[in-house]
């Protein structure tokens, strides 16, 4: 019998992320313009253990079916391969990303551009880890990751020390509330978004790896689960 996909419920969060990244995956195959090209942007490509981004070919092809949501490192991973290695372009899909999780978490989605169509007004239970991912296929106890909330913190801070920048004018460079700003580099404070720390990253000049860094670590700050092996920068 042949081996047939699952058919994607273009109606839930996942399943209109997943249809997207679908899109931009045959886009990118077909503007390869040869089979070198395209073979360097296969899924076994991308998944390869020596890459930047952590990921494997089981979490993308979960990601592509829409039965888990893409870690930051996954996302990147795809991104970079499919659509452009650019903090632009990663940052776009990492704002959809946001959404999506906001979606499944039953909140208000952080910001509107492509919106993963119309339907992210469905919730599912929260988060429950497998092979490094956040995947929203069951309810499991979310458990912070403490020293991952204060390693982020400090990362912060650093960050803006070096930038020589104080935190009004973060504020005005990212277009975020002076609160939002505050509450970011406050260890106090919650863990910022996936949206204010790629806002935060561009204001301070931080390179894709330093930015890989911080998102994994608000992973694990906010789940207690994150991509394996993020190394330190």
């Amino acid at each position: 019998m042949p081996n047939r996909r699952r058919s994607i419920d273009a109606s839930t969060p996942l399943g209109g992320f997943a249809l997207k990244l679908l899109d931009l995956k045959r886009k990118a195959l077909a503007q390869a313009g040869s089979s070198s090209r395209a073979r360097a942007i296969s899924i076994d490509k991308i998944a390869a253990p020596d890459g930047l981004w952590k990921t494997s070919r089981a979490s993308i092809y979960a990601a592509l079916n829409g039965t888990r949501l893409p870690s930051t490192d996954t996302l990147c991973a795809m991104v970079t391969a499919w659509d452009e290695d650019s903090a632009e372009a990663r940052g776009r899909w990492l704002r959809l990303r946001s959404d999506v999780e906001d979606a499944l978490m039953g909140t208000e989605p952080a910001s509107s551009p492509g919106n993963v169509d119309a339907a992210m007004e469905k919730p599912l239970p929260g988060p429950q880890d497998q092979l490094g991912e956040a995947e929203f296929t069951g309810s499991s106890k979310v458990v912070p990751d403490v020293a991952s909330h204060i390693e982020l913190k400090q990362m912060l801070r650093d960050a803006l020390e070096r930038s020589g920048l104080t935190k009004s004018q973060v504020a005005a460079r990212t277009e975020l509330g002076r609160t939002t700003v505050s509450q970011a580099f406050n260890t106090e404070g919650s863990s910022p978004s996936a949206n204010t720390l790629y806002a935060l990253s561009r204001a301070l000049r931080l390179d894709k790896t330093e930015q890989a860094r911080l998102l994994a670590l608000r992973e694990l700050a906010v789940t207690g689960r994150g991509p394996r092996n993020i190394g330190h920068v």
